[in-house]
């Protein structure tokens, strides 16, 4: 509880913001914000929301209590670098749900049974492409 306090008293310094400020771009009220700081009270879900957002920082990021002084604010996201993401995991699936069709196809001879398959390669190549995301996010 205090080590989140400590992180938005942090944030909000570093973003050169009055506690009076934040309260005004949050929408929590000055007092709030002072006991949160101080470690008096928890940040409720909700309450903790608005500060990240006033502060544009990642809600896990501050909620995890890991600060870095490479935050990456919500402006300067790469929205192709999210496209990107999507298109893998939309090609992984798509690739994966081939080879379930092909397997399908030679090992069974009833219809049905070639959907389980086409299901189960595509999901698979789904979370292969998630995983790997996650892991190139990462670094």
């Amino acid at each position: 509880m205090e080590k989140l306090g400590k992180n938005i008293k942090q944030l909000r310094i570093e973003k050169k913001l009055t506690q009076e400020q934040l309260s005004d771009n949050s929408g929590v009220s000055l007092r709030t914000i002072q006991r949160i700081e101080n470690g008096e009270t928890e940040a409720r879900e909700q309450t903790l929301y608005k500060l990240t957002n006033a502060l544009n920082v990642n809600y896990q990021d501050i909620k995890t209590s890991v600060i870095k002084k490479d935050f990456f604010p919500k402006e300067k996201t790469n929205n192709t670098f999210h496209i990107l993401i999507w298109l893998k995991i939309l090609a992984y699936t798509i690739i994966g749900g081939c080879l379930g069709a092909i397997t399908g196809f030679y090992l069974v001879k009833n219809g049905e049974l070639m959907y389980v398959f086409i299901l189960l390669f595509a999901t698979i190549g789904a979370v292969i492409a998630i995983q790997h995301s996650l892991k190139t996010n990462k670094s």
